[in-house]
């Protein structure tokens, strides 16, 4: 399955592999896990999107 969204849900999570885009660039590419220990832009987004529902 292919998706694209600009919203980090509970998807992410469970994809095989995210390719993290910023324009017409692709930026980060891997699993959620590893995009998150990386601590680059997919992280910071994700953990700005999660903070509203923590």
């Amino acid at each position: 399955m292919l998706f694209s969204s600009h919203r980090f849900g509970n998807l992410t999570k469970h994809a095989d592999m995210i390719l993290f885009m910023n324009g017409s660039m692709l930026k980060e590419m891997g699993t959620h896990e590893e995009l998150l220990e990386c601590d680059g832009e997919y992280a910071k987004l994700w953990k700005l999107q999660a903070q509203a529902f923590m």
